[in-house]
């Protein structure tokens, strides 16, 4: 039933750094430039047009002129891919009281046009929730609003086709009720009609809420996908987002899937899979050093940050601008002197974390993963499978494959080929959301929308 020809030319996966409006220091290296030319990606939020009391049409103006230079400085030279998030999590943490969500909406529509400009990727305005006007969460208000947020970008998505390739529909499932909102808006709007993209939200904070040991995400990749297929008009890529990802365990499953989903859509199209955080930047700013993975040879190898070898420095910190930062900061460190720039380590830990990413790919390609889970008729034959392959990762390489890891990829698999046996047998939406919905209530958050 399967091919296995496709699955291996699958490129991993993006990782989309998150960036803010930087204070021009001239005194400070700016490391800006080492982090895009590793990822050819970046992304940033039009959220600081909303944090003025006052907001408006002109506080979102400067906003995405701000985000239009920085694209200007960093992304074209590069070439690279530029991502533009809403800014939605200043609703949903209350610093725009649900009273002005009207106005909210209106300035998020009112900027896409010019940020269709310069951006390859501008995602959904949405409002599931509010932390601090609690009056808002209710079925009711949280539907009315996202209507209104939807329903108005479609209207502007008829109108200007090329927004409409670029616009990720973002699917809220934190809980069931936010997951029946989310699925009654793509009914109720006939969004199958406009979206051509699909991203996962909420998820930011979410396993240490729930206290959950597996990947969330499976369930909502999978509706994407059916989606997708669903869709009026696709396009020749099926693209996935995963908003607020970083943990080991969820990117090794969000590749496995991305592979799998490639073998479903063999001879159709193929999947685009891209994540964002801003934890590697961050980590790297906290740690006195950092532990360096690097990729090579078909194995993976890591090294304190400050004995990296002079090769591997200079293909990260390209000028000798870079260089000489990066140097001293290197020495600064030995000597037990705290860095001069806090973002000086940052290119190397985004570094590190895109080459383990590329490890998990090789791992599930040189291991045969996807050709064995497709081949498996019964989940005990995956079971039996994969508990060798991830036992010998165990063995080899345990400071990446720890106990806690590999139970949660195991788990992950457990809940994949549930859905893998809806893809084969079923397809159908009824059933899908039966599914979802079990896998909302493994996740196991009480629900917030009274």
């Amino acid at each position: 039933m399967y091919s296995t020809s496709n699955s291996k030319e699958v490129k991993n996966m993006k990782h989309y750094p998150v960036f803010s409006k930087q204070s021009e220091n001239p005194n400070l290296v700016d490391y800006t430039p080492a982090i895009i030319e590793c990822t050819q990606t970046a992304l940033m939020s039009i959220i600081a047009g909303y944090r003025r009391t006052d907001f408006g049409y002109d506080s979102m103006y400067w906003a995405v002129k701000d985000i239009e230079l920085f694209c200007k400085k960093y992304v074209l030279p590069n070439n690279a891919s530029f991502a533009i998030d809403s800014g939605g999590y200043s609703g949903i943490i209350g610093d725009v009281s649900w009273h002005d969500y009207g106005k909210m909406i209106d300035t998020y529509l009112a900027c896409l046009p010019a940020l269709n400009h310069f951006s390859h990727m501008i995602f959904s305005l949405d409002l599931p929730i509010n932390l601090k006007w609690t009056f808002y969460n209710t079925p009711q208000n949280v539907y009315k609003f996202n209507h209104q947020s939807l329903s108005k970008s479609k209207e502007l998505l008829l109108e200007t086709p090329t927004l409409r390739d670029k616009f990720f529909f973002i699917y809220q499932f934190r809980t069931a009720k936010r997951y029946e909102i989310w699925n009654q808006l793509y009914q109720d709007l006939n969004l199958k009609d406009v979206i051509k993209n699909w991203s996962l939200g909420g998820m930011v904070g979410l396993k240490s809420l729930s206290k959950i040991d597996f990947s969330p995400t499976i369930g909502i990749a999978y509706r994407s996908l059916f989606d997708y297929l669903t869709s009026s008009n696709p396009k020749d890529t099926f693209s996935l987002h995963f908003l607020g990802i970083y943990h080991k365990p969820e990117r090794f499953l969000i590749t496995f899937m991305e592979k799998l989903f490639a073998k479903y859509l063999e001879g159709f199209s193929t999947p685009n899979f891209s994540y964002d955080s801003i934890n590697y930047i961050r980590q790297s700013q906290k740690l006195k050093t950092l532990k360096v993975f690097i990729f090579e040879n078909d194995t993976i190898i890591s090294k304190d940050s400050l004995e990296i070898d002079e090769n591997i420095i200079n293909e990260i910190y390209f000028s000798p601008q870079l260089l000489k930062g990066i140097t001293q900061e290197i020495e600064n460190r030995k000597a037990g002197d705290p860095l001069q720039n806090i973002n000086a380590f940052a290119p190397f830990s985004v570094y590190s974390n895109l080459q383990l990413d590329k490890f998990f790919e090789h791992i599930i390609d040189s291991s045969e993963m996807i050709d064995i889970f497709c081949n498996c008729t019964i989940l005990q034959q995956v079971e039996m499978e994969f508990e060798v392959i991830l036992k010998n990762l165990g063995k080899q390489y345990p400071g990446i494959f720890t106990r806690q890891t590999i139970n949660s990829i195991k788990k992950g698999f457990q809940i994949c080929f549930e859905f893998h046996k809806w893809f084969k047998n079923k397809k159908d939406l009824a059933s899908l959301n039966n599914l979802i919905f079990a896998f909302i209530n493994l996740i196991g958050l009480e629900e917030d929308l009274k």
